[in-house]
C-alpha cells in the first residue's frame, strides 16, 4: 500500500487496507485483502456449512435446495 498514514492511525488502517495480505481458508494462498473473497468463492479448498440444515459443500459444488430441505427436515 502506498498510502501514507500517520504512525497514531497506522493499526486501524492496517485493519482495513485492501493491501493487507489474508490467507485463503482452504488452499491458505497469501492473498490481497481486496481480491480474498473472489478467490474464496471458486477455490477448491474452501469448505462452506450451510446455516440452514448445516451440510458442509464446496462452492465448486454448489448446496442443492432439496438436500438441504431434506437434511434441515433430519435435524429437527
Amino acid at each position: 500500500c502506498e498510502q501514507i498514514v500517520r504512525s497514531e492511525l497506522l493499526e486501524k488502517h492496517e485493519q482495513t487496507c485492501d493491501f493487507e495480505m489474508n490467507q485463503c481458508r482452504g488452499c491458505s494462498e497469501s492473498l490481497l485483502k481486496k481480491t480474498l473473497s473472489e478467490h474464496e468463492s471458486k477455490c477448491d479448498y474452501v469448505q462452506i456449512t450451510c446455516n440452514l440444515c448445516q451440510a458442509i459443500y464446496r462452492p465448486r459444488d454448489g448446496h442443492d435446495p432439496m438436500v438441504c430441505l431434506r437434511n434441515e427436515m433430519k435435524n429437527q
